[in-house]
This record gives C-alpha cells, sequence and structure tokens, in this order.
C-alpha cells in the first residue's frame, strides 16, 4: 500500500477515534493575542515546565538540546524541567491525567506519540492548527506523519524526531576476535540464528564470556522486550502485525512469533533484566555482546563514545525487515489548563532548522521536517534513513511499544504478560494471555499498512 494510502485511512478513522472519546473536555485558559504575536515575542518574560521521558544518556542530553535551543530563541522565560521516566512514554498518562482532570500542577506542554497515545487525553488538549499553520508545518512533513498527528481533523501534537525501530547493531571488533565475517546484508531468521549459533560456538572454543545477543528489559525499560517481539512479528508476517494492531490475531499465529524470540532470548544473558537499553549498548560497546536488536536511537549511544558506524560499528535491518520501516514519532503537546502561551512558544522553537540541527544528530533521530537538510546528519546511516522517511513508496509500520498503534488499556496489560514470558517461555500459555488482552481494547483506529 502507497503512504498516500495510508494515511488517507489513518486520517479517517483517527476523526472517529476522536468521536467516540469519553474523556470530558478541560476548560482551556484565556489566550491574548494570534499564534504570530505569541511566538514572534522574543523578549517575552515567564516560564515553562515541560514533562518528558527521556531521562537516559543521549535522551537526556537530545532533551537538553531542546531546552537550550528553547533558552537561546525566549532568553527571559526560565526553563523547568518534569522527568517522567520509564514506559518508553508509557508512564505520561498515568502521571499526567490525574492533573487534567483535576486542573491543578498541569505542565505547559508534555511529551506524546500520537495515535492512540495522543487520543488518550481526549479534550484536555490545545488545537495547534494556528501553530501548524504559522510554521507551515503540515506541508513540511511526510504524509504518513502528517495523518498520524491528526485527530478529527486538528492537530495536537508537533513533531520533534523521527526514529526507526527494526535495527540490528554489531560489534566488528567482537567479530574479527571470533573469527567470523559481519554480515554484508539483510538477513533472514534462520540466517540470523546460525550466525548466532556460530557466534556462541566461536567464543567457547576461545573460552571468551561473549553473548551473541542482549535484550536490555530491566531497570524500567522492560519496553524493550516488547519491541524486540514487535520487531520479530514484522519481520516474520506483516499481514500478522497488521492484524495484530487491529486485535484480531490469534495464538496460533503467535506461537511462531513467540517460538521466534525464545530462540532469541536463548542467547542473551540470563541477567538481560538488570540492564536497560542503555546498558546494554554497553555490553556491546564493551565487546561482551555481538548484535544487539534495538531502536535507532541506539546510533547516538556508540557515536557518542567516539565510535563510527561502519567502522567500529555495523546497522542492519532486522530479519524479514529490510523493505520495512518500524515508525516511531515523538513530540509535544499543550494541555488547555496549562501556560498555554509558554507550551506554544515551546512547540513553535524545535519546528525552527536551528533547534532541529542542534537536537537529532544528538538524539539520533531524524527530523520529521523535509525542508532540514541531510547535511545536518553526520554519518550514512542516518542520512539513508532520513531519505526513506521522505520516500512515498516507504512501507511504514507505526509502533505498539510506543503507544501509537494499539489502545492504552491493551498496551498497558500487554508489556507485563511479554515480561511473564521473557520469564517463563511458556510459548502456549503466553499466546493465549497475550490474545486474552487483545480482546479487551477498544479499536477506535483501523490500520492498513498491507
Amino acid at each position: 500500500m502507497k503512504t498516500s494510502h495510508l494515511a488517507a485511512i489513518i486520517v479517517v478513522i483517527l476523526m472517529v477515534a476522536a468521536a467516540v472519546m469519553v474523556l470530558r473536555r478541560g476548560e482551556e485558559k484565556a489566550v491574548e493575542g494570534t499564534i504570530a504575536e505569541i511566538v514572534e515575542n522574543l523578549q517575552a518574560c515567564g516560564s515553562v515546565n515541560v514533562a518528558h521521558w527521556w531521562t537516559i544518556d543521549v535522551e537526556e542530553q537530545g532533551f537538553n538540546k531542546l531546552r537550550d535551543g528553547m533558552r537561546s530563541m525566549y532568553p527571559n522565560i526560565s526553563f523547568t524541567p518534569v522527568p517522567v521516566p520509564g514506559g518508553a512514554g508509557g508512564n505520561m498518562p498515568p502521571k499526567i491525567l490525574p492533573s487534567l482532570i483535576a486542573g491543578t500542577n498541569i505542565p505547559a506542554s508534555f511529551q506524546s506519540h500520537p495515535g492512540y497515545e495522543v487520543a488518550r487525553y481526549g479534550g484536555y488538549l490545545r488545537s495547534l492548527n494556528d501553530l501548524w499553520d504559522y510554521d507551515n508545518i503540515a506541508e513540511r512533513v511526510p504524509a504518513i506523519v502528517r495523518s498520524l498527528c491528526s485527530l478529527n481533523g486538528n492537530y495536537y501534537l508537533v513533531p520533534v524526531g523521527i526514529h526507526k525501530t527494526n535495527v540490528i547493531f554489531y560489534n566488528k571488533q567482537v567479530f574479527a576476535q571470533l573469527g567470523i565475517t559481519p554480515p554484508s546484508g539483510p538477513m533472514t531468521f534462520e540466517e540470523f540464528f546460525d550466525l548466532c549459533d556460530l557466534i556462541k560456538q566461536r567464543a567457547q572454543e576461545r573460552g571468551l564470556n561473549i553473548y551473541p545477543l542482549e535484550v536490555g528489559d530491566g531497570m524500567g525499560t522492560d519496553w524493550a522486550a516488547t519491541q524486540i517481539i514487535e520487531t520479530i512479528m514484522a519481520g516474520y508476517d506483516i499481514q500478522l502485525y497488521e492484524d495484530f494492531i487491529n486485535g484480531r490475531a490469534t495464538a496460533d499465529r503467535l506461537r511462531p512469533v513467540l517460538e521466534l524470540f525464545k530462540r532469541y532470548l536463548s542467547y542473551a544473558p540470563d541477567d538481560h533484566k538488570a540492564r536497560n537499553w542503555a546498558e546494554a549498548c554497553g555490553q556491546l560497546f564493551n565487546g561482551r555482546v555481538a548484535m544487539y536488536m534495538h531502536g535507532d536511537w541506539a546510533n547516538a549511544y556508540f557515536k557518542n563514545r567516539g565510535w563510527t558506524p561502519g567502522v567500529e560499528y555495523g546497522i542492519l535491518p532486522a530479519p524479514g525487515t529490510e523493505n520495512l520501516f518500524g515508525l516511531v514519532v515523538d513530540g509535544f503537546v499543550v494541555p488547555k489548563g496549562g501556560n498555554v502561551v509558554s507550551g506554544l512558544r515551546w512547540v513553535h522553537s524545535y519546528t525552527t532548522l536551528q533547534v532541529q540541527t542542534m537536537f537529532n544528530p544528538v538524539k539520533g533521530s531524524v527530523s520529521p521536517y523535509t525542508d532540514v537538510p541531510d547535511s545536518i546528519y553526520t554519518d550514512d546511516y542516518s542520512r539513508g534513513v532520513a531519505d526513506e522517511l521522505k520516500r512515498e513508496q516507504t512501507r511504514f509500520y507505526p509502533s505498539f511499544t510506543h503507544g501509537m498503534s494499539l489502545p492504552n488499556e491493551v498496551l498497558y496489560d500487554l508489556h507485563p504478560k511479554i515480561s511473564e514470558f521473557v520469564e517463563y517461555q511458556n510459548v502456549e500459555q503466553s499466546a493465549s494471555a497475550i490474545v486474552q488482552v487483545l480482546g479487551r481494547g477498544t479499536y477506535s483506529i483501523s490500520w492498513n499498512i498491507v
């Protein structure tokens, strides 16, 4: 399916999603002035508090670049970050919703993903149509991003960065140490696991404590395991992925995915839950593991430590996903009951070329804005992802791990079920349990990605 077709479907269905939301509307604070008068007042005074979940390693460094950009643009506005760590953003709704409902302690802006995650906040968000018009955002972002950010014909989220989830990183020195030629291109699952077997065998023969794979699902990042299942599912059968996010998967169809994930886990250290995703990257960086299936924010982790893609490490698509783009859209929203004027200045600030250039190379993301030149990226991988994002024929699948394509009530129950599978690895039991979780969702968005 072409991106334009998918985008049109998302727009229509998100309009339906907005119509069935049951959360009551929040009270919008009066705002004086047009959007131009607000964002062009560079000498404005006041404060802005922004809730975010980027609290680990290069994530935090990326957020600090956004903060610096805001301070540079509006030097008289004091900036206060409100960290809400964990859960790939899943901890934000339970933190923010009580404040929105009570009308107290509401930040000027908070981080969100589009799709189901934004829909959860119902009528508590200010429409950002005027800002989208002022900054010409609709003309500057790809159709898929534009559609995901739209709800009932309105824009409630301003995108800041794009990530790709279906990536494998590998340590080239480890391969050399084991006498193995690194993979030169996309692999099937069998080729991938054959390579894992060879790594394990060579490490044992040489008396080296090297593991083929990592997970990084501990210390508040249990979502990393969910993301691996997500990536395996897309690579195994993209039709199954589409059915899964539409709530139509069956236990019989999920079993092969869980079997593949079980094989993946068999090549990881037993103590993988002692590390978060960044610490799992550290295992690869330090030569204790050979490969890691993760999102491409890991690219920033390695580059930040002096590595160069293609020199010390390589990057490949996950098995079966060479023609797919596992999509994560990060952005921020402005609640009606907060400091709306400061919130508007905040989300405007990072749409500028200056702040996009400061932020994305540090965070490891690519800009959602197609007028940002590829020259801001310092490696071929990032330039390639930026090109994929702009191509009409690119086949995107929206991440459910990151709250975009599954109802929140499903996702909150899904993470623990996957953690249970990681611990007990009972394929039959977990397949049935996951299907039961899917069955409890209200599916107001219909995805068509095949």
